[in-house]
């Protein structure tokens, strides 16, 4: 049972989740933000900036057409120029619940196209152009196909449905499969068009729509939030503004960093990559979930991440790693846009280097939390400096990247488990959202880990470069991820009273020892710190003249 005092992170929540919950709420009449969920954490002080009542930003509600102004991210996939750009897909195969309605889920799918813009989408030379929806239409005809019900025929077929995409014609392909005395409804999208909330969104709107027309009623999904077009317009103003420019001197200092240490050649398509998989069980998993972030006010990534880190410390012998982390991008850029029912590749990704981590488990995960939560807004304004024209481009060598990618999604089954009509099949190896591309396109860091909740179990995908590291090595590394997540969930629960660190107050400057002088210092005086407050720009310019002049 969930009460007002528990702590939205300790039951298993994220920012992804935050965004359902969010989307959930407004359809009930209850304004939410995202970050309020996230910033407060607890139930109690999250519902003081709960409020009732209609949408404050009102979004057309009608279809759009033409081509999308280019975003950061899809200005990041143009840059990597792939070998093979067609085959750079997201898919997912869905077990359904007795026998599918051929007409039903093709009047499904109608109505879902129809309100997501996006899944109407093509390929015009550099850019994406969305099709008008037209009466009577389909947005994507759905294909049907009979085959036996063995899995390396399931996976063949989906393999070549996914793998040849016209994207000058469209980036979605969906079909329906008897096999045997089973149907399932396998989806692909090109990855320029979705994300891992796309695929939430998706799912959420083909379960409504579908029982709406098998029960032979109109299709009627939940309102439309801002577009894709909104949001990339939105973006290109973005650009130049003050706000963003503060990031710069961050970014520039991170980029640095990165290229003074070992780096991969991201847009290297000659190498080869392995990929092993472990996982915890669901005793470890149940932990992992359960764990009292709130010791250190952490978030499962501040965790997640601190494992990884320890690990490659251990393996590798090496106290600091630089990263390429990926977050679900949906922040405000300068607009009130509400994206958390828009289907669409919002995703940020953008470089973090964690520093001297030394073994032990408080200082580990205090370092580690501190650089994560001092990355402006959530990295967003990274790709926005690197990739969008404007003033004050980041400008470097783009093949040179971090030594690894750091990838949470979340649990990607939750609440499909509890679906009427379907299920994420779980017997052929497909699951929601994980990515499926060409081999030519080996792209990114020389080690990529992307690990999600599925089946109520943990599980890690380790992705490494044949030609740096071997199978041993690769196998350590990822076991000892899986140990140190062990080792700190355990740790955080023997820790009596909650800690504080200088981002929880609002610094994002000091270090942790100039941090830690402030605290003593007060309180040596009987004083306890509610809040540190940079400094105006006047009271900035009263304190230099003090200085200059005491």
């Amino acid at each position: 049972k969930i009460g007002a005092l528990d702590n939205f992170f300790e039951i298993g929540g994220d920012s992804i989740k935050a965004l359902r919950m969010v989307s959930f709420l407004r359809a009930q009449g209850i304004l939410l933000k995202a970050n309020d969920v996230l910033k407060h954490r607890v139930v109690e002080k999250i519902a003081q900036f709960a409020r009732y009542g209609a949408a404050e930003v009102q979004a057309s509600q009608e279809p759009i057409e033409g081509l999308v102004e280019d975003s950061g991210i899809f200005l990041f996939y143009k840059d990597l120029d792939y070998p093979d750009s067609a085959y750079f897909n997201q898919s997912t195969l869905l077990e359904w619940k007795g026998r599918a309605d051929l007409a039903a889920l093709q009047a499904a799918f109608d109505g879902i196209t129809f309100q997501h813009d996006m899944l109407r989408t093509r390929f015009e030379p550099g850019h994406l152009f969305v099709k008008a929806a037209a009466a009577g239409e389909h947005g994507v005809t759905l294909e049907e196909y009979t085959l036996p019900d063995e899995t390396d025929k399931i996976k063949e077929l989906c393999e070549e449905i996914q793998s040849h995409l016209a994207v000058d014609k469209a980036l979605v392909r969906a079909a329906l499969l008897h096999a045997g005395a089973r149907d399932l409804f396998f989806i692909t999208a090109h990855h320029t068009i979705v994300d891992g909330i796309s695929w939430r969104i998706l799912l959420e709107d083909l379960e409504t729509a579908y029982g709406q027309a098998w029960a032979k009623e109109p299709v009627k999904l939940p309102e439309k939030t801002h577009t894709y077009q909104d949001y990339a317009q939105a973006m290109k103003e973005y650009r130049d503004s003050y706000a963003l420019s503060l990031e710069i001197p961050y970014w520039q200092e991170t980029v640095r960093k990165v290229l003074a240490m070992e780096t991969s050649k991201g847009k290297d398509y000659s190498r080869h990559f392995a990929q092993l998989t472990v996982s915890l069980d669901k005793p470890g998993t149940d932990k992992l979930l359960a764990a009292k972030l709130s010791a250190y006010q952490l978030e499962i990534n501040d965790l997640l991440l601190t494992a990884v880190g320890r690990s490659y410390r251990q393996t590798f012998g090496k106290d600091s790693l630089s990263l390429q982390l990926e977050g679900h991008g949906r922040e405000y850029i300068g607009k009130e846009l509400l994206t958390d029912r828009t289907i669409g590749w919002f995703t940020s990704i953008f470089p973090v280097v964690l520093e001297k981590l030394n073994g032990e488990a408080q200082h580990d995960l205090i370092r580690v939390k501190e650089t994560l939560h001092r990355i402006p807004n959530k990295g967003v304004g990274y790709n926005v400096l690197a990739f969008v024209e404007g003033q004050h481009k980041l400008a470097w060598e783009k093949n040179l990247i971090p030594k690894m990618v750091f990838n949470y999604l979340g649990d990607v089954a939750g609440a499909e488990e509890n679906r009427t009509y379907f299920a994420p099949d779980s017997k052929d190896g497909f699951s929601t959202g994980l990515d499926y591309q060409s081999v030519k396109n080996c792209d990114g860091p020389d080690l990529a880990v992307n690990c999600l909740i599925d089946g109520g179990r943990f599980a890690l995908y380790l992705d490494y470069n044949t030609g740096l590291y071997d199978e041993k090595t690769a196998q350590a590394f990822a076991q000892g991820i899986l140990g140190e997540i062990g080792a700190l969930t355990a740790h955080l629960d023997g820790v009596r009273e909650p800690v504080v660190t200088a981002s929880d107050l609002g610094e994002t400057s000091w270090s942790e020892e100039e941090f830690n002088a402030v605290v003593e210092e007060f309180a040596a005086r009987g004083e306890h710190i509610e809040r540190i407050y940079p400094l105006t720009p006047l009271q900035e310019g009263m304190l230099l003249s003090h200085v200059m002049d005491p």
